[in-house]
């Protein structure tokens, strides 16, 4: 197994270690899932692994977590010399070392106890309370994700496999957490895994993704009217300031209207004078000059969008150009939808005028 080098300064008293700092090093193995927690794979080394962060850390250790021996290390092997007389603690109970055991007289009671899940207590021939290691207990940590055993007579809580069933329908996450689901696979027939939660596009209610009751999210787009948090919700592609779906009978101008509320592949036909794009957005099918006009307009000297007579096809005002096809330089409109010579223009008759009249000594169009 390939290990890396880490630093770590840390208090290690209650592992058997100085306060300090220590090499250690970081094996690649199993997580876990509560700090402090260890494992000793042989208890005659002088190593053990400890859960920090996560991991099993591996730190250099002696100690066989009994109070009443003097751990040390020889030659890299754990020594444990029983001692007697020293004041040790059995759960919460102040006892005695006795030829290396806590103890405490049994007296028949069970008030020894020392509300480790990983040891038995027993009454021996001396009448004393003795802990005994108990690796085939099993320490339940309340926690459907985590693998509880006990190992040396200590609580072992290494996470299950990300995806491992736990409880009624629920999946284990990377962090030892019974969730509902990691994806759609993991829910039943007709419902979609989001936010570790499993919906249905049909239940009635807004759940997972929704933005409103069945529809957005990863559900099908919303009408018009309905919550929404970006256009994609929206049927029409449209998700108002408000966070609903705008539509053609909103009062706004959206999406892809031309006008407020009409225009577009989707809403109705606009109605001469409103703005738009394509004839296809107008109910008379004549799009000029920007707005919906009453009739084919795209004659000389006439325009749709006059002041007054906005959605009219009408000759424009006499003097003004029209470029729509080309009408100006010396020429101009004369008024009447009629492209005529502008004033000062050389001319034959009043008809060659925009102004109608031709006149002078040198025939020019006067105003």
């Amino acid at each position: 197994m390939r290990k890396i080098g880490f630093v770590v300064c840390t208090l290690l008293l209650g592992f058997g270690l100085a306060s300090g700092c220590l090499v250690l090093n970081v094996p690649e193995g199993e997580k876990c899932s509560q700090e402090g927690l260890f494992r000793d794979d042989d208890p005659t080394d002088c190593k053990r692994e400890v859960c920090q962060g996560g991991v099993f850390v591996e730190v250099q250790s002696a100690e066989d977590d009994n109070p009443c021996t003097d751990d040390t290390c020889v030659n890299e092997k754990a020594q444990h010399a029983p001692t007697s007389g020293g004041i040790c603690l059995m759960g919460q109970i102040v006892g005695s070392c006795v030829e290396g055991v806590c103890a405490i007289t049994c007296n028949g009671q069970t008030d020894c106890d020392d509300q480790n899940p990983c040891t038995t207590d027993t009454c021996n021939a001396k009448n004393l309370c003795e802990v005994v290691r108990d690796d085939s207990l099993v320490p339940d940590d309340g926690n459907p994700c985590t693998k509880d055993s006990c190992k040396n007579g200590a609580a072992m809580h290494g996470l299950e496999a990300e995806g491992t069933p736990c409880e009624v329908g629920g999946t284990c996450d990377a962090m030892g957490t019974c969730i509902e689901c990691i994806v759609s696979s993991d829910c039943a027939p007709g419902f979609t895994c989001a936010m570790n939660q499993c919906f249905s596009c049909s239940d009635g209610m807004k759940n997972g993704t929704e933005t409103d009751v069945d529809c957005g999210g990863d559900c099908d787009r919303c009408t018009e009217g309905k919550a929404c948090n970006v256009p994609a919700d929206c049927y029409y592609d449209v998700c108002n300031p408000d966070q609903k779906c705008g539509g053609c009978s909103d009062g706004i101008k959206n999406g892809a209207e031309s006008d407020v509320d009409c225009g577009s592949d989707t809403c109705k036909d606009c109605g001469d004078g409103k703005a738009c794009n394509t004839d296809a957005d107008c109910a008379s099918h004549a799009c000029y000059d920007g707005v919906c006009c009453n009739a084919v307009c795209d004659g000389t000297c006439y325009a749709c969008n006059q002041p007054g007579k906005v959605g009219l096809c009408a000759p424009l005002p006499m003097f003004t150009d029209d470029t729509m096809p080309d009408c100006s330089g010396i020429m101009t409109c004369n008024g009447g939808g009629s492209c005529k010579l502008d004033n000062g223009q050389s001319c034959v008759s009043n008809v060659d005028c925009a102004s109608n009249i031709c006149a002078g000594g040198n025939k020019i169009c006067q105003p």
